[in-house]
């Protein structure tokens, strides 16, 4: 799986300590301005990852798992954007798109591959 380290670190407020680089399991965490949290987590050798978000109040969770990723990528660290692709099989893949702090924090759906 390919992503940059650095570039997550400065998109996420913080890496949890349940990550180990060892095992190659990532754990991070940010809290929205309106005091939700999105925590993301995912596994280098297993090519998967989770999505866990919570409202302020704790009323709704939704989590979202993804296998056979590919790549993490940054899209823009200010307004704290990122892409996870995954299943990159005959000129398409999927893809989880994250506006961290947009009305509409996930966005997720097949595309083309150039």
């Amino acid at each position: 799986m390919k992503f940059d380290l650095m570039q997550l670190l400065y998109v996420f407020d913080e890496q949890l300590p349940l990550s180990d680089e060892e095992i190659g399991l990532y754990w991070f965490k940010y809290i929205r301005n309106d005091g939700g949290t999105i925590q993301l987590n995912f596994n280098i050798y297993e090519n998967n990852y989770s999505l866990i978000l919570r409202s302020p109040e704790d009323v709704a969770v939704a989590s979202v798992m993804l296998n056979d990723c590919s790549e993490i990528n940054v899209l823009d660290e200010k307004k704290r954007q990122i892409e996870i692709v995954s299943g990159k099989e005959e000129g398409r893949a999927l893809r989880c798109f994250l506006d961290f702090e947009g009305e509409n924090i996930m966005e997720y759906g097949r595309f083309k591959i150039r």
